[in-house]
């Protein structure tokens, strides 16, 4: 006798979730900061754009959203907005160069958009890992055959 249940495909894997997503269009700084986070004890990543982050988001926990604001096909502002609209949203931190020259705040309209906090480029490392710290607490390093 043959067995005529239907196949199931098997589950897809489950998305582990994320302390920070790192979101900067300059692909050399988001895979330093990623890195400086990851040796700093949390679990990171990086997009390149807000499209490249809102799919990385798909069916995951972040905790803290760290995004530029002036970036290619989906900026900076559209990403706070669409992750306000989350129901267990991230805190966010925004990050942008300074536009006086041009009349422009970008962070102070992030903080208007919903942005939690602000952090002006350039920025240190350092200065970003302590934000993350504030919100996330501390975490252990991982060996250094692991980082």
């Amino acid at each position: 006798m043959t067995n005529t249940s239907p196949q199931v495909a098997p589950a897809a894997p489950t998305a582990v979730g994320l302390d920070v997503l790192f979101v900067d269009d300059d692909q050399d700084i988001a895979d330093l900061m990623t890195a400086f986070l990851r040796r700093s004890g949390y679990k990171a990543e990086s997009a390149t754009n807000g499209q490249a982050a809102l799919k990385s988001l798909r069916g995951r926990e972040v905790t803290v959203i760290v995004t530029d604001i002036l970036m290619p096909e989906v900026d900076g502002y559209e990403l706070i907005m669409k992750i306000k609209q989350m129901p267990r949203r991230p805190t966010i931190i925004a990050t942008s160069g300074n536009a006086s020259s041009i009349g422009m705040d970008f962070l102070k309209s992030a903080r208007q958009l919903g942005a939690d906090r602000v952090l002006p480029k350039p920025y240190l490392p350092t200065t970003l890992l302590t934000q993350v710290r504030e919100i996330l607490g501390p975490r252990t390093p991982p060996p250094p055959d692991e980082a």
